[in-house]
């Protein structure tokens, strides 16, 4: 009883200080506390210093980190500018390797932004509902109506069924998973 207690107390006090949404966090990503807080520096690092650049300050792009590794998903509206967004992730200290996902814009609007979110919305909820998924523990991004997975997860197995809910969602045009398995 006394565990439970100062468990709850830790759980409250977290909460109070961080937000919901890290606690949250904390308790469903399988790693240590440590390598999460720096890997939400170097996102935040690599996103704050990409919306203070004059080139690159008002696309679509999303900066992820997992174990140093920094996953960039969005949209580029000319090789410059993606040269920039490249050269920006890669200064931010931190950061041991950068991976693009990064598209140019479509010529015709056969993907718009309402697609994206129906899509997001439902792939999220496709992993919610999925009982051998324990939680949500990736992080899902939608571009052109393609579908990025990013996290870290406990196994290769629930790395294969965040896949598999993904693909199966109707208008999804690719699923592309940098999903990384938890090294034991």
């Amino acid at each position: 009883m006394k565990r439970f207690f100062v468990f709850s107390l830790c759980f409250a006090v977290l909460a109070a200080t961080s937000g919901c949404g890290l606690v949250y966090e904390l308790f469903v990503d399988p790693r240590p506390m440590g390598p999460i807080s720096r890997d939400k520096d170097v996102a935040a690092a690599i996103q704050e210093r990409l919306l203070e650049d004059d080139t690159v300050k008002l696309l679509d792009v999303t900066a992820f980190c997992y174990d140093g590794d920094a996953y960039l998903v969005g949209e580029y509206v000319n090789e410059d500018q993606k040269t920039r967004i490249l050269e920006i992730a890669g200064a931010v200290e931190g950061v041991r390797s950068v991976t693009q996902y990064l598209f140019p814009p479509l010529e015709t609007v056969s993907c718009g932004i309402t697609d994206n979110l129906r899509i997001d919305a439902q792939v999220r909820e496709a992993l919610r509902q999925d009982a051998g998924i324990w939680s949500p523990r990736a992080d899902v991004k939608v571009v052109q109506c393609r579908v990025v997975l990013l996290g870290v997860v406990p196994s290769r197995a629930e790395a294969d069924k965040f896949e598999a809910q993904a693909k199966k969602v109707k208008g999804a045009r690719s699923v592309q998973s940098y999903l990384k398995v938890l090294e034991k």
